[in-house]
């Protein structure tokens, strides 16, 4: 008897080659939106064992199964109650390893994330070896940058630290997100926002304003936690609308 390994995610996926979503209208590319990754969690079903015969008409040959064995590799476990559904056992990403399917708890972005990735959504922990430019996204558990965010969004559940810091870029306005602890050595619009509140001039001949001005609750380095205040902005009501980090 024969049997066939039925895959609920891609075997053949490529992160070197994503291809583009489907925009909004159903019909154009969405270059934002490339499929980086393929997230699991913890207990999902990634393959099954099923006789040939279910496979239907064209079954790819490189999974029919002589005997009825599931190519589990790290993190990843067959279910008692199911001898033939192959689960994943913790978040992370799928995908082949020498022949066994493995789920990957921490995902390596070896690059910026730009048009070349799209935006990265990870169930798990990732480190992203560049820095995430302007107009893209990033959301992972715990979120490492060794690079800037620069214009771009970094979202973590738990900690983020952007090891290159922030800023704002191409007439995006930078967006860094912590559910913990959040890193970074530096925030380049401090700069700019304490002028649009009055207390610099963009000019020679600005009128300035004494009462307008920022006091800052942190120094460089210091860990930050959910809902704590960074900084106190000080100036009219009109121009404190203007301010965005």
């Amino acid at each position: 008897m024969q049997y066939y390994l039925r895959h609920y995610f891609n075997p053949d996926f490529d992160y070197l080659r994503p291809k583009p979503g489907i925009g909004e209208d159903g019909e154009s590319s969405d270059l934002y939106s490339l499929g980086y990754v393929q997230n699991v969690i913890a207990g999902q079903l990634l393959a099954e064992v099923i006789p040939l015969e279910q496979a239907g008409a064209e079954p790819d040959p490189r999974f029919v199964l002589s005997r009825p064995v599931l190519p589990g590799g790290a993190n990843t476990r067959v279910d008692p109650a199911y001898p033939n559904y192959l689960l994943s056992t913790s978040n992370g990403y799928v995908f082949y390893n020498n022949g066994k399917i493995t789920v990957k708890r921490l995902l390596n972005v070896r690059q910026d994330v730009s048009f070349r990735t799209g935006n990265i959504f990870f169930v798990g922990d990732m480190a992203v070896h560049g820095s995430v430019r302007s107009g893209f996204s990033v959301q992972a558990n715990n979120l490492r940058i060794m690079g800037m965010v620069e214009g771009g969004v970094a979202r973590a559940r738990r900690d983020l630290m952007v090891d290159g810091g922030a800023r704002g870029g191409a007439g995006q306005h930078c967006l860094l997100d912590a559910g913990d602890k959040l890193l970074t050595p530096f925030l380049e619009k401090i700069g700019s926002a304490s002028v649009l509140l009055g207390a610099g001039r963009q000019k020679k001949g600005d009128p300035l304003d004494f009462a307008a001005g920022i006091t800052l609750h942190k120094k460089r380095g210091d860990y930050v936690h959910k809902g704590e205040s960074l900084a106190t902005f000080y100036g009219a009501a009109d121009k404190l609308s203007l301010i965005h980090i």
